[in-house]
Parts: C-alpha cells; sequence; structure tokens
C-alpha cells in the first residue's frame, strides 16, 4: 500500500485540528507554519472557537479600531502595506459597509 501525504499550511487550532482529521483517516501530514507553534492566532484565545464573543469588523466603532490595526505588525488586522488596488477597493467598501448595516 502506498502511504499517503498532505500538507496542512497553518498551525493554528484549524490546522492543527484538520491534521488530527487527516491522520485519522491515514494521511502522513506535515503542518507548515511561518512560527513556532507558539504565539499564532490561537495563543490569545486560548485555543479555542467561541463565535459568540466575536466583534464584527463591520460594527459601529469597530473600523476606526481595524485602520488603526492596519498599522501594527502585531495586531490581529495587519496588512503589509503597499500598493495593491484590488485589496484598496476591497478595503474601501469594507470600511463603508458599516454605513449599510447601521
Amino acid at each position: 500500500m502506498r502511504l499517503k501525504r498532505v500538507a496542512i499550511i497553518g498551525g493554528g487550532i484549524i490546522g492543527l485540528l484538520t491534521v488530527w482529521d487527516w491522520e485519522e483517516a491515514g494521511y502522513k501530514v506535515t503542518v507548515v507554519d511561518k512560527n513556532d507553534f507558539h504565539d499564532g492566532c490561537s495563543y490569545g484565545n486560548a485555543g479555542m472557537i467561541v463565535p459568540s464573543q466575536i466583534v464584527p469588523m463591520a460594527s459601529p466603532g469597530v473600523p476606526a479600531n481595524g485602520l488603526r490595526w492596519l498599522f501594527n505588525p502585531k495586531s490581529p488586522l495587519y496588512i503589509n502595506p503597499g500598493l495593491d488596488l484590488n485589496l484598496a477597493s476591497w478595503l474601501w467598501k469594507f470600511f463603508r459597509s458599516r454605513e449599510r448595516n447601521n
């Protein structure tokens, strides 16, 4: 029998749960992550997935925080600066969406 292999990109809670599923299905799994698995996005929420505790970015007052986060590489919404017209268009539409949701 030939060994089945798969690679998972991202070692957060979702990536690691995916690894578990694939290994249960008999695959040899490799996890690729740019960090050492100690302080990714799952670190801040202790590995819990709790949708009820998340404030949607389009909620009133949140876009101002989002704009500050864009320039902080340690924030949850950092976007590497560069000239990308598609991204700029999407960000503008996203920012404007709060007006439609109020």
